[in-house]
């Protein structure tokens, strides 16, 4: 029933086997087409709404928030009941990690009243800063290909090819 195989028959059949899945494994890694992203805003509990290129509503909810999506141009547009309304594009390419950290401006309350000033004439002396817009740059992390499966797969064959071309002799 069961034949007895060889052993070069074996590592011939045993190295396909590894080259055929290595390269089906850095084919789905390569070709997923898939980025990371994570959207964190300062005050949290914002909401946000993800559009493509096309203007196209992708995803819609609330931050933090961590998913994939496909490699291409979105528009980011935050919101928050006491912030002023914030919009960002942005670019992901396939593989990427993308984390955007954003803070939202503070809508100003202005007092029922105009404030008293103790000294006349300096009423005006020092206005009122309003809050500047920070944005922190987070450096992105590329994720490579994982080649290792690639060496494995030619040092298997390899190895293969020397065995049988001994094995011939």
């Amino acid at each position: 029933m069961f034949e007895r195989m060889s052993l070069h028959c074996v590592i011939r059949k045993t190295t396909l086997l590894l080259v055929v899945v290595s390269c089906l494994f850095t084919a789905s890694v390569a070709s997923a087409g898939a980025a990371s992203i994570a959207i964190a805003t300062k005050p949290s509990k914002s909401t946000f709404q993800l559009f493509d290129q096309k203007g196209t509503l992708i995803k819609k909810g609330v931050t933090p928030f961590v998913g994939k999506l496909p490699a291409g141009m979105y528009r980011l547009v935050l919101s928050h009941p006491l912030c002023h309304k914030e919009a960002r594009s942005f670019r992901l390419s396939s593989g990427d990690t993308k984390v955007l950290q954003m803070e939202l401006m503070k809508k100003q309350t202005r007092p029922k009243t105009a404030p008293t000033s103790p000294h006349p004439g300096k009423a005006n002396a020092h206005p009122r800063k309003t809050p500047q817009k920070i944005t922190q740059k987070v450096p992105q992390r590329k994720i490579r290909v994982p080649w290792l499966p690639l060496v494995l797969g030619a040092g298997f064959l390899t190895a293969g090819g020397v065995f049988f071309g001994v094995s011939q002799l």
